[in-house]
């Protein structure tokens, strides 16, 4: 691996910079629209070697330049880059976006760059992340085959999985990480206001739920999704379910996830055939509200 240029020094663009420098790949230069970003991952770099410059020049002076900016500003930044006078024919460009394929950097591959989009499937709470941040953790990958070739390089060196994306699917498969990701923190904050009407303090709640959240992600890890689900779902227990629905009029939001990440259980436990078919009837028209 040869020289690298990180343009977008956010939570993935440092915590990535950090684990790079750990294995001793060289990071020649970083970008950022906010000098005071750029800086702040500088310090957390803890490299004097390292050139804190303008975009342009910043792909200028790297062999493999990884944009991990906002989506919503990628298409600035690949203008930015197709308008430098920069040989492209000797640099390959990775951007780190879940959700556009390598087809955005298009301009530079026309101009001879080898492209691709390398997108880890993981959260980033801070820039402080290093190797135990990607250690482990899966890569959708999609490119050109040189490209490609680099990028698996990089994975295996960061201890991750590859998956070779169809671009046709990037959006699709950026759902999907955000409905395990986001949509799971939304899900949990959820939890956490409904214990607050019952008197509990916000850290007291998430307190509560901690270890039931671990014990469940210990059983999908270790059983898979579906056959982890548990509860008055899986047992068909009417009465449980009715109560929650009562509970929850004083909460309609609340209500309206809950019959139909319900339903969703419930399309599961039919398909395993683990419930009694009157019972699911039942049931179905409970959370359908007849």
């Amino acid at each position: 691996m040869k020289t690298i240029g990180i343009i977008g020094t956010g939570k993935l663009g440092t915590s990535l910079g950090r684990a790079l420098h750990r294995y001793g790949i060289p990071i020649k230069t970083i970008s950022d629209s906010s000098p005071e970003a750029a800086r702040e991952s500088l310090a957390l770099l803890d490299d004097a070697d390292i050139v804190i410059t303008h975009t342009q020049a910043a792909a200028g002076m790297a062999d493999l330049i990884i944009l991990t900016v906002p989506d919503d500003s990628l298409t600035a930044v690949v203008d930015q880059l197709r308008n430098a006078r920069i040989r492209w024919e000797k640099k390959t460009v990775f951007h780190c976006s879940g959700l556009h394929s390598a087809a955005l950097l298009a301009p530079l591959r026309q101009q001879g760059a080898r492209t691709a989009s390398v997108h880890p499937i993981q959260s980033f709470a801070g820039k402080d992340g290093g190797p135990e941040s990607f250690r482990g953790i899966t890569f959708g990958i999609e490119g050109d085959s040189k490209a490609l070739d680099q990028a698996r390089c990089l994975v295996e060196m960061l201890g991750g999985r590859v998956l070779i994306l169809d671009p046709k699917e990037k959006p699709l498969y950026h759902a999907a990480c955000s409905i395990a990701s986001n949509l799971f923190v939304s899900l949990t904050g959820l939890a956490v206001e409904l214990l607050k009407e019952t008197g509990m303090e916000s850290a007291s709640a998430f307190a509560a739920l901690t270890p039931l959240i671990r014990g469940t992600l210990k059983n999908m890890t270790e059983s898979g999704p579906k056959a982890s689900l548990t509860g008055p779902l899986k047992r068909g227990d009417i009465d449980s379910v009715a109560a929650h629905l009562k509970a929850l009029e004083k909460a309609p939001a609340a209500a309206a996830v809950y019959r139909r990440l319900s339903r969703l259980a419930l399309e599961w436990i039919r398909l395993e055939k683990a419930l009694n078919p009157e019972k699911a009837e039942a049931l179905e028209s409970l959370l359908k509200g007849k």
